[in-house]
């Protein structure tokens, strides 16, 4: 099994550290740990390998062994989960306590409006990943997306703009892509958000550059995620940030208003839910016929 990237060893580090010290310092084998935690001693060797995550079940495990006031819990969620890349996970907290969220995506549907099975066709085809892996990171990721529902606090205004590519790009089979096609729609039909497409007709434009989500507070500096291939970066750097912004403003100009692109939404779920799909190469000379009809 491949251990986990030197970036999540490094941010697992101190929960790790703690548990092998707690156990050493009782006397403790791996095996006996697994047995009065009741998890089985490959786990243990597993985590301590960094071969796996420690999970907030065995976190607590790990509390109710050592007898700590949920010591492990905390350290686990201060760690982070490996569902998401490092950047990320930080993210992910300015995500969960935005009062507004500008998501711009060029490649695929945004992780906060993904079905589990498209979110595993995406996670899926990162290199070096294993099946376990990747579902603790389709969980992570489906877990994000209560905050477009919530109660309390009261949900954020989230804004999301896709490329009209991302309707067409084949993640996977057929229904799947219909079905998340169908779940885009629902969500357009929240009262806190907005979905809109930048028409394949807006030709270049600076959104290919790559992939960005924008966390706002009041009266706090914006919270920046940008993608990149090496997992992406967060930051709160004021120019960036008005770099940014100013690319938020230009993509809408070229976007499509709300009802507008709520029908190409439907003409691509339509379009996935034909019994008999073509090629990629004719389905993409099929939809450039249809932008120039």
């Amino acid at each position: 099994m491949p251990k986990l990237s030197e970036r999540d060893r490094e941010r697992l580090s101190i929960f790790v550290d703690e548990m092998v010290a707690h156990r050493q310092q009782r006397g403790w084998s791996q095996a006996e740990l697994a047995t009065l935690a009741h998890v089985s001693k490959s786990l243990v060797a597993a985590v301590e390998s960094y071969e796996r995550a420690p999970t907030e079940p065995f976190a607590k495990a790990l509390d109710a062994v050592f007898g700590f006031p949920g010591t492990f819990t905390r350290l686990h969620r201060k760690a982070g989960s490996v569902a998401f890349p490092v950047a990320f996970g930080e993210f992910a907290e300015h995500e969960a306590q935005a009062s507004t969220l500008l998501i711009f995506d060029h490649s695929n549907i945004p992780g906060l409006a993904q079905t589990p099975e498209y979110a595993h066709a995406v996670l899926s085809h990162h290199p070096n990943v294993t099946d376990e892996l990747v579902a603790e990171r389709v969980t992570g990721r489906l877990a994000r997306q209560t905050v477009l529902t919530r109660e309390e606090p009261a949900p954020p205004v989230v804004w999301m703009l896709i490329d009209e590519m991302v309707l067409h790009r084949e993640i996977a089979e057929s229904s799947v892509m219909a079905a998340q096609m169908t779940r885009l729609i629902e969500i357009t039909d929240l009262p806190n958000v907005t979905v809109q497409v930048i028409p394949l007709s807006a030709g270049s434009h600076p959104g290919l550059l790559g992939k960005f989500d924008v966390a706002e507070k009041p009266g706090v500096i914006s919270t920046i995620f940008l993608e990149d291939a090496n997992d992406g970066r967060i930051t709160d750097d004021p120019a960036t940030v008005a770099e940014i912004m100013l690319r938020w403003r230009y993509l809408c100009s070229v976007a499509l208003p709300s009802g507008m692109s709520a029908v190409q939404i439907q003409e691509a779920q339509e379009r996935w839910s034909k019994p008999s799909r073509a090629t990629g190469a004719s389905r993409l000379s099929a939809v450039a016929t249809a932008d120039r009809a």
